[in-house]
């Protein structure tokens, strides 16, 4: 599993140095672009939308598109001077209950595990406690030159780090507006919940693979052999 950041989270006072661990390592199957004619690989250049030229890399600056499609050059140092000043801790002094967990704003996760392993008594302190409570911790940070909301999920022995996007980035579900209870057919009702009932089960994801994946590498593999 790859390691992306070390840090440390910070809860009332208690400093606990953890490694961010990325969980995606096997890639699926990837292709690259070529040209028919011999197979060699396309590249990408940059070019000037007016004369068509291509640019140098050292030419090409920023600029912020207004409502009315001007462009308007941005100097680096305001750029610079814009971006929020990093941080190598994570302070969590905002937890919510899990039944409270905005699962709609979440982006991607990754494992936070203890750094170095074997100190793990205040790791094993926030866990026990957060499990007890049944809560989930919030922050935000500055890595990588943005500012990054997170939670802090404890599951099976280990955090989950949940990157979360903002609110006001995301549009709303459009209002609905729902069939009464009062008018619902009752036997529709019960062969749904029939239904779910007798179909509960140890759900296990393990058994689901990309179908696209396994079939191409079956096939390519016989092409190839």
């Amino acid at each position: 599993m790859r390691s992306i950041l070390n840090c440390t989270f910070l809860v009332n006072g208690l400093l606990i140095p953890v490694s961010i661990l990325s969980p995606v390592d096997k890639s699926g199957v990837k292709f690259v672009k070529v040209d028919s004619r011999d197979n060699a690989r396309v590249r990408i250049r940059h070019f000037n939308s007016a004369p068509g030229e291509a640019i140098p890399l050292d030419s090409i600056s920023r600029a912020y598109e207004l409502a009315d499609g001007r462009l308007t050059p941005i100097p680096d140092e305001l750029y610079d001077s814009c971006l929020p000043a990093p941080s190598d801790q994570m302070v969590f002094a905002h937890f919510i209950g899990v039944e409270n967990f905005p699962l709609h704003l979440a982006q991607a996760f990754y494992y936070a595990v203890p750094k170095p392993e074997s100190e793990v008594e205040n790791y094993s302190y926030l866990y026990h406690m957060m499990i007890q409570l049944n809560v989930i911790g919030i922050t935000q940070v500055n890595f990588h030159n943005c500012s990054t909301l997170f939670a802090l999920i404890p599951h099976d022995n280990c955090f989950l780090l949940v990157k979360l996007t903002y609110t006001d980035r995301i549009e709303s579900a459009p209002p609905l507006t729902f069939f009464p209870e009062s008018k619902m057919n009752e036997t529709i009702l019960e062969n749904l919940s029939s239904f779910m009932i007798n179909n509960m089960t140890d759900f296990d994801l393990s058994g689901y693979k990309d179908q696209f994946d396994e079939t191409f590498l079956s096939k390519i593999g016989n092409i190839t052999a």
